[in-house]
């Protein structure tokens, strides 16, 4: 049986799809250029990181990168914003939009970001799979242009009863939203599937 590492299964996050909106946002953005200080996670024995920074930028179009991040159980997801405005907001019938993070779990909704470097953190003490959404509006909503994100949390199975995430989008949802969940569900499926049926060494 093949074994791969924890590292290799990060690998995966670095394939996120991307369909760039062209013409919709000019003259509207602002801020600097996002980077990073190229620092490593700190990682847990899951061999997830506990903790993970999602930067928002504006250029060319609003985005979070990743869109897809997985941290471990217990793990805290930071938000950092390099440029425009932008909010962290999970999809639940409490927040905005329809319910897409698992049952019993609490939604989470931040303010407004628009100074370059604020933030905003949330740990995520339950495995699972967790959409949420740009629900700012400049030149145009966030989410019609498809800034929606994802955050796994462990090892969950996946399984679509269990985790509203990875069901379809429902239909009320913007269409190039819809198409960035779609894309999400297929990398998380893979992501998930492949823990399942490979092995890693014991220490």
């Amino acid at each position: 049986m093949t074994t791969i590492s924890p590292t290799s299964r990060r690998r995966l996050l670095s394939t996120t799809g991307s369909v760039l909106v062209a013409g919709v946002l000019g003259g509207c953005l602002g801020g600097s250029k996002p980077g990073g200080d190229g620092a490593a996670p700190e990682a847990s024995d899951s061999g997830l990181p506990s903790r993970v920074e999602v930067t928002m930028t504006s250029r060319p179009t609003p985005k979070f990168e990743p869109r897809l991040a997985h941290v471990a159980v217990g793990g805290t997801v930071v938000w950092t914003l390099h440029s425009g405005d932008h909010d962290s907001t999970a999809y639940h019938p409490d927040t905005y939009g329809p319910d897409r993070i698992p049952p019993g779990t609490e939604p989470w909704a931040s303010d407004t970001m628009s100074s370059v470097g604020e933030t905003f953190e949330r740990t995520f003490d339950t495995p699972g799979v967790y959409d949420y959404v740009d629900t700012q509006a400049v030149c145009t909503a966030h989410e019609q242009i498809g800034n929606v994100g994802r955050v796994v949390v462990g090892w969950p199975e996946p399984d679509p009863e269990a985790q509203p995430a990875l069901r379809p989008p429902q239909s009320e949802l913007p269409r190039i939203a819809r198409t960035r969940i779609e894309e999400l569900n297929d990398q998380t499926h893979s992501l998930l599937s492949n823990e399942s049926t490979t092995t890693t060494e014991e220490s």
